[in-house]
């Protein structure tokens, strides 16, 4: 049987794994996004 303090430790663990992974996620969302925008802005400036 498993101690109540691992399963805290546990959880406390995996909500920190997520959040790093959401906080990568949106910061490559926001890097592709301004790439995407930059690359668009940069053909319209070309035509």
């Amino acid at each position: 049987m498993a101690r109540p303090g691992f399963f805290d430790w546990k959880l406390i663990f995996t909500r920190e794994v997520m959040g790093a992974i959401v906080a990568l996620l949106s910061t490559a969302l926001l890097v592709v996004f301004c790439y995407g925008g930059m690359r668009i802005s940069g053909i319209w400036a070309g035509l």
